[in-house]
């Protein structure tokens, strides 16, 4: 008797959706020094960078990208501000998502360091956009960012579950080319 219940306790704990954590975010900063050199200073935790083989993710963390495109620049170069690919700092790739991209950022409830990496490969900077940390509705920080054909990262502290949500102010599109995850900096 006892084990069939625990077998319909189970069974019905299992049916309860998963909910989502409510999202937070704090900004830390804006780094405009790394470029794409990003391993080593971001993405111990995980990453997803604007071409499909460039994705490795801790288990639970989901980044889901919407209502954008893929765009490759360039598929080899030397230029520091590309992205290089994990583990082959020597191969690099200049690759964006681009439009009105919003990307839902699960991380669960320990607070993660969040880097969006964004790049105006044309190097015209005409490129500006704003960028919202969204949990839900609710707007958790907005920025402007404008002049990033050198690369610039927005890092931010989070947890639970957030969206990143690009909005074109001026130029061609919006465009980001990476989101690298890391444990969050003791202070």
């Amino acid at each position: 008797m006892k084990k069939m219940l625990l077998i319909t306790v189970m069974t019905l704990i299992s049916m309860v959706p998963f909910v989502n954590a409510a999202g937070t975010a704090t900004f830390v900063k804006l780094d405009d020094k790394t470029k794409g050199n990003w391993e080593g200073v971001y993405g111990k935790e995980g990453y997803k960078i604007a071409v499909d083989f460039a994705e490795k993710l801790s288990k639970g963390v989901k980044i889901d990208i919407a209502d954008s495109a893929t765009y490759v620049w360039v598929e080899k170069t030397d230029d520091a501000r590309a992205p290089h690919k994990p583990g082959k700092k020597e191969e690099r790739i200049a690759a964006c998502w681009y439009g009105d991209l919003s990307a839902t950022i699960n991380v669960g409830e320990k607070p993660v360091q969040l880097a969006v990496y964004s790049l105006d490969w044309d190097c015209s900077d005409a490129r500006t956009m704003q960028v919202e940390i969204k949990d839900g509705d609710k707007v958790l920080d907005k920025r402007e960012l404008s002049a990033y054909s050198c690369g610039k990262y927005l890092v931010y502290n989070v947890t639970g579950t957030v969206t990143v949500k690009l909005t074109l102010t001026a130029g061609p599109n919006a465009a980001i080319s990476g989101f690298f995850l890391d444990p969050v900096a003791a202070k």
